[in-house]
């Protein structure tokens, strides 16, 4: 028996056990897989080789492919040429008018009343003056004043005194005047002075909107410890705060401050 077998296709000889032709290429079926598996092209029934019952044939049918994926469209990248699409169009703020003029720089504060300002001042005056006042209600310290009158101002009679009287004296006078320019000096410091205190009053920076500091109170108040200067600085307060609506003096031109009503300082 020849080993040989031949191809179904185009008839060439096969070596035992060959798959496939090696002249046309065409598929083959092995003896193996003929024992294993009949052919059976019109799906007859198979007969049971035990009990002689006859099986019916399936047909193994595949599944057809599934369709290959769409490409995906790629955008070119915008050339050179192409326009180049212009800005959206900015949000108008619907709460607010259009044409609305801009807001304010500073809000809007109730100008404190003249007399507010006033009792605020006179409080503060007494508080610089009471040390020196008081000076002159000790019998010694009276003395030595009086002496200092007749001897400079009247050239009348000198009344003599102990060294140590005049010492103290001045001693005190120094101090009630060292008093008084430091508290002139920082009494708004915090924004607030024992006389504003009192009458409802704080001063502010425009800038923050804040209480000053006690930098900005020096800076303030500065003029008001001068010689003769304070008095005309008093005066040009006086028409300022008369004049102006905002009530601002020459110290609060100078320093960007404000006195407003404290009730509104913390807004």
């Amino acid at each position: 028996m020849s080993n040989l077998n031949h191809c179904h296709q185009c008839g060439t000889g096969l070596p035992q056990g060959a798959r496939f032709c090696p002249n046309c290429g065409a598929a083959q079926e092995t003896t193996s897989s003929k024992e294993t598996l009949p052919r059976n092209p019109k799906n007859e029934p198979l007969p049971d080789s035990a009990g002689g019952e006859t099986i019916p044939s399936v047909r193994m049918t595949m599944p057809p492919p599934p369709p290959p994926p769409e490409p995906k469209a790629v955008e070119a990248p915008p050339s050179k040429t192409d326009p180049i699409p212009p800005p959206p169009p900015a949000k108008l703020d619907t709460k607010a008018d259009e044409f609305s003029s801009p807001k304010p720089a500073y809000p809007e504060y109730s100008t404190p009343s003249v007399l507010r300002r006033g009792i605020a001042l006179l409080l503060d005056s007494l508080l610089v003056l009471a040390p020196l006042v008081s000076l002159y209600f000790i019998e010694p310290v009276r003395i030595v004043l009086m002496e200092v009158y007749y001897q400079y101002i009247d050239f009348g009679d000198v009344m003599v005194l102990e060294p140590q009287t005049y010492y103290a004296t001045a001693a005190l006078a120094g101090l009630a005047l060292l008093w008084g320019i430091l508290y002139t000096l920082t009494r708004d410091g915090g924004g607030r002075s024992v006389g504003k205190r009192l009458a409802g009053l704080t001063v502010i920076h425009r800038a923050s909107h804040r209480p000053i500091s006690r930098g900005r109170s020096v800076t303030r108040n500065v003029l008001w410890i001068i010689p003769v200067m304070n008095l005309v600085i008093l005066v040009l307060d006086i028409l300022l705060v008369l004049s102006r609506t905002d009530r601002r003096r020459v110290g609060d031109l100078v320093a960007d401050t404000r006195v407003i009503l404290t009730r509104e300082a913390a807004r």
